[in-house]
């Protein structure tokens, strides 16, 4: 299949739909509707998880609130893996309302976590994600990308002292999010995880 993708580069997509799997797999594993599968990003770095979803998006984000001025909004995004294999992709508020959340959450693969490193207490911030939406973190998986990490004064032994404390060990990345590498290596992660 050619690269559809106007961002992401024809070896990144390649790639990603190369993983040793498909969706019809997951649902067998995990009886997950093929035809409604959601990957959610979620997060503190809004730039962050908008920049991911319009760079793995076929199409253009597609704006869910009314308020399409708003900057932390609900968008949706489409990324195909393969023949008849679409992944929903979701970049979620910061403050999630809690009838949005279920919605949100059913038939979800899984969960991108992104979060600023330069906010004034990260580590809240990630505890205050893993409590919200414990129940898809248990029921599928999550990885995290920290952003600024270069900034504030949580390191990664720090994340995984959170995770730990909440019974979890989960990958966390490092990243920037400009650079299509690094979206591309939490994407691969995150599906070889579903896959096993």
């Amino acid at each position: 299949m050619g690269n559809s993708n106007p961002f992401l580069t024809a070896q990144a997509c390649d790639s990603i739909r190369a993983l040793p799997f498909s969706l019809h797999d997951l649902n067998s594993r995990a009886t997950i509707s093929a035809d409604s599968t959601k990957l959610i990003f979620a997060g503190t770095a809004v730039e962050g998880k908008q920049r991911a979803v319009s760079l793995l998006s076929e199409t253009a984000l597609l704006s869910l609130t009314p308020e399409d001025k708003q900057v932390d909004s609900l968008r949706y995004g489409l990324l195909s893996l393969g023949e008849s294999q679409q992944l929903h992709l979701y970049s979620v508020p910061t403050q999630v309302p809690h009838t949005m959340k279920d919605t949100l959450m059913a038939n979800a693969l899984g969960m991108v976590l992104l979060l600023d490193n330069a906010r004034p207490d990260p580590l809240q911030d990630l505890q205050d994600y893993l409590v919200q939406f414990q129940s898809l973190i248990v029921n599928t998986t999550l990885i995290i990308g920290l952003v600024n990490s270069e900034q504030g004064n949580a390191n990664l032994a720090d994340y995984h002292r959170v995770l730990n404390e909440h019974g979890h060990i989960l990958p966390v990345f490092e990243v920037d999010m400009h650079q299509e590498q690094d979206i591309e290596i939490m994407m691969s992660a995150l599906l070889h995880i579903l896959a096993l």
